[in-house]
């Protein structure tokens, strides 16, 4: 066998190799990444939710957006489900977030709310049941962003809430 053949083999059982590998063909997770930014000269607490465009079209879908293009009604259809799937509180009163919009960026949907606060949001309470209706292993990751730290909770069905 000449090295040109040999090559070629070696290279066809890699490739194959690779593709059988556990994971290769692996779905992606059904994942909400939250980042709450706290603007100290504002008094503002910023909410990004940000859903892969995968995951956010079988949300708008379930909205009744089958061809998901985030119009005006589908907006505000979005923005009730958000508000009555994720909530923010304070010393258990919930706090009332203002809908800002959302937009569609590439792969990615967008969803944006904010909240005014008097002073930093000291022991924030976080419940999210945002999309677990939709997909079985969905996940969601808050984080709290103020100045240069950062804390991080990890949501999902069995652990649905928590504090920073």
């Amino acid at each position: 066998m000449n090295i040109w053949r040999f090559s070629l083999l070696a290279g066809a059982l890699l490739g194959a190799l690779v593709l059988a590998a556990p994971g290769a063909s692996a779905h992606r997770a059904n994942y909400v990444l939250t980042e709450l930014t706290w603007r100290v000269d504002q008094h503002n607490l910023e909410v990004v939710h940000s859903v892969h465009l995968d995951d956010a079209v079988v949300l708008l879908a379930a909205l009744g957006d089958v061809n998901a293009l985030l119009d005006e009604d589908t907006e505000h259809a979005l923005m009730d489900y958000l508000q009555s799937t994720f909530v923010l509180s304070l010393t258990g009163q919930a706090l009332k977030l203002n809908s800002l919009g959302a937009q569609i960026v590439g792969d990615t949907l967008w969803l944006y709310q904010e909240v005014q606060l008097t002073e930093y949001p000291q022991h924030l309470q976080v419940e999210s049941s945002f999309m677990f209706d939709l997909f079985e292993a969905q996940t969601h990751q808050v984080n709290l962003i103020v100045g240069s730290r950062v804390g991080t909770l990890l949501l999902d069905r069995q652990t649905s809430s928590g504090e920073f």
